[in-house]
């Protein structure tokens, strides 16, 4: 199956709740991607990205967590540390970490997303002010 059609296909049984059947689609057209794209494709992210939200949606946090490492790992290598999309992948991590309970790692990644905000452009405002709310809650749960 065509790795176009494998996330078509992939993302229906997700929105049907199929979330096993889901899960092994969106792996498949991962491994697709990594192969005929590369791992730093942008394409090869989305679909990674696709994946993680099966797996939250599964209730696997620790797996959707590990995952989701690995496309925060792509985006700060491709996309440098300070870019929006790394910015707000680090964001969605940090609170990740935060709902595992890693408040330590989570206030650590919420200061980074604070710091690489640097000067803050709208959408890096808006990305700054999420990480702000999550810092605060993460240090109330410690």
């Amino acid at each position: 199956m065509q790795g176009e059609n494998r996330i078509a296909r992939a993302h229906a049984l997700h929105q049907q709740g199929h979330l096993d059947e889901a899960e092994r689609e969106f792996r498949a057209a991962l491994d697709t991607c990594v192969r005929t794209l590369g791992p730093d494709h942008p394409d090869t992210t989305q679909t990674h990205r696709l994946l993680v939200s099966v797996l939250l949606d599964a209730g696997r946090l620790a797996d959707a967590e590990r995952e989701h490492r690995t496309v925060l790992e792509t985006c700060t290598r491709t996309l440098g540390p300070e870019h929006p999309e790394t910015l707000g992948t680090l964001t969605n991590h940090g609170r990740m970490l935060q709902d595992l309970g890693r408040l330590d790692e989570a206030v650590r990644a919420h200061l980074a997303v604070l710091e690489g905000a640097g000067q803050l452009s709208e959408h890096r405002q808006v990305i700054a002010d999420a990480a702000r709310a999550n810092l605060a809650a993460a240090r109330r749960e410690q």
